[in-house]
């Protein structure tokens, strides 16, 4: 068995971990929970530790610090959703990112009355308060009264098996089209865009939809140049039927492809709690870290006695730097009734 690699599942239920406080646990930039990778330790120019999570982007300005020892023990937690305290669902270490795409209490804004609604209530909205921009068939006529007059915006409900996305047209000097995924899912899909007559066919294919659940309009934007179109159909028609169609466009990959943690953690240990005073250990004294916590360079931790000490960090030989890792600390001190 110990040359065997264990699989870690088990991350804690009520049951078996204290209550924490999560808010003390967010990024400084998103404000979300920390249960995204990477987690990094970033020093601004004034010399402050910031704690950034990895929807965003650690500033190029000051230093950072990957926070190893935080993503081994955030394995065993189970966090709030970020997208809305209205989400009950407890979320494990690498189901944070995904789960936030498709949340179904997650904020999301009317493309025309600018409203904030959630997934569960943004259809109903438009059904109810814009009647007649909503159209339920993917095929849309277009003519040149439409262009010329600015009858748009259009809004097209277009769903396929596993994606329900609103389709935003705003025809001007462009065809402006938007795609925004409602309900959602991690497989990769994408939109095809066809303009028709009854003689000619243009096709716009792969135009891949992203999830962005970070951004509460979730928009992907697409223009295509009305002039060339209507250059192509003008000896044909007057109008033009435009067709939209969504599709899976990649393989159903669900394995988390996050930062792998399981390599620091020992195949021995049995228990879960047992496996989190091992990682809470001091490399150096072999006690649970408790108080200060110091980071070296390349992330790993120490207690405050044995940074006094040793020059180096005993595990990689790093310098140390002078961080603090408080998401580590804040953990400790909750848990250190029960380690």
């Amino acid at each position: 068995m110990s040359g065997e690699s264990q699989e870690l599942d088990d991350s804690l239920d009520d049951s078996q971990f204290p209550s924490i406080d999560f808010d003390d646990f967010k990024c400084s930039q998103c404000e979300k929970y920390l249960s995204v990778a990477p987690i990094y330790i970033y020093t601004d120019p004034i010399g402050k530790n910031k704690n950034v999570c990895g929807r965003c982007s650690v500033p190029d300005e000051g230093s950072k610090i990957r926070n190893v020892s935080y993503e081994i023990l955030a394995k065993f937690l189970k966090f709030p959703c970020s997208s809305s305290k209205n989400c009950k669902e407890k979320l494990a270490w690498g189901e944070a990112e995904d789960h936030e795409a498709k949340c179904w209490h997650r904020e999301m804004v009317c493309e025309i009355c600018s409203g904030p609604y959630t997934t569960t209530t943004l259809i109903s909205h438009y059904k109810k308060h814009h009647q007649k921009e909503l159209f339920l068939d993917k095929n849309v006529v277009i003519s040149e009264g439409d262009i010329y007059n600015h009858t748009y915006p259009k809004v097209v409900l277009v769903a396929c098996a596993r994606m329900v996305c609103l389709v935003h047209i705003q025809v001007e000097t462009t065809i402006k089209i938007k795609v925004q995924p409602v309900f959602a899912t991690s497989i990769p899909h994408a939109l095809t865009v066809t303009f028709s007559t009854r003689n000619q066919i243009i096709s716009f294919k792969n135009r891949q939809i992203k999830q962005n659940p970070n951004n509460t309009k979730n928009w992907n934007e697409y223009d295509f140049n009305i002039d060339h179109i209507l250059d192509i159909f003008k000896s044909d028609s007057s109008e033009f039927k435009m067709e939209l169609e969504i599709y899976q466009d990649g393989p159903n990959n669900d394995e988390n492809a996050s930062y792998n943690v399981d390599q620091y953690l020992s195949n021995e240990a049995s228990g879960v709690m047992e496996r989190i005073s091992n990682t809470l250990e001091c490399p150096t004294c072999y006690e649970v870290m408790a108080g200060n916590i110091y980071l070296c360079k390349t992330g790993h931790s120490i207690c405050e006695s044995c940074r006094k000490l040793v020059p180096v960090c005993p595990t990689c030989q790093g310098q140390y730097m002078g961080g603090r890792n408080y998401a580590l600390e804040e953990i400790s001190k909750k848990l250190k009734d029960f380690l």
